[in-house]
């Protein structure tokens, strides 16, 4: 029986070459988002500075002339993963990551003001695309959440 002998060097591409195959697999399925509450309104007060990128889409999409920055946050998910936020007043914003389908994040969101779930949401979301889901008015005051895929 020969043996066959492979150089120190080539051995050493052939683990950096699957070091960095696992790597962008496991990538792939990793999911960076960022969760935006926002509390709309007709205050007369415009759009908090901090929302100037969801401006036109909000205003085309919501009757109303004030938009007001609740709190945000970042996290990353794992496929399968699941991550919950605090948000003030008590609003939590749980999100799992169901799937990736050609280049779509398959998303899950509870949204629960303490023990009251307001929306429980799937949405299909593209990078770098946001995804707006609305509360229910109360007292002419709409609570809003976006989610991004980074």
């Amino acid at each position: 029986m020969k043996h066959i002998r492979i150089p120190k060097l080539a051995t050493l591409a052939i683990v950096v070459l699957a070091t960095s195959l696992f790597s962008t697999v496991s990538s792939a399925q990793d999911a960076s988002v960022s969760a935006t509450l926002i509390l709309a309104s007709n205050e007369g007060q415009g759009v908090d500075a901090s929302l100037k990128q969801y401006e036109r889409r909000l205003i085309r999409a919501f009757p109303f002339d004030t938009f007001k920055q609740q709190g945000t946050g970042n996290f990353k998910l794992r496929l399968n993963g699941t991550q919950t936020i605090s948000f003030p007043g008590g609003q939590k914003v749980t999100v799992s990551y169901l799937s990736n389908e050609g280049g779509k994040y398959r998303l899950s969101a509870q949204w629960k003001k303490d023990s009251k779930t307001l929306t429980d949401m799937t949405v299909l979301a593209s990078k770098g695309h946001p995804t707006v889901q609305a509360a229910g008015n109360s007292g002419g005051k709409l609570p809003l959440l976006i989610l991004v895929v980074n």
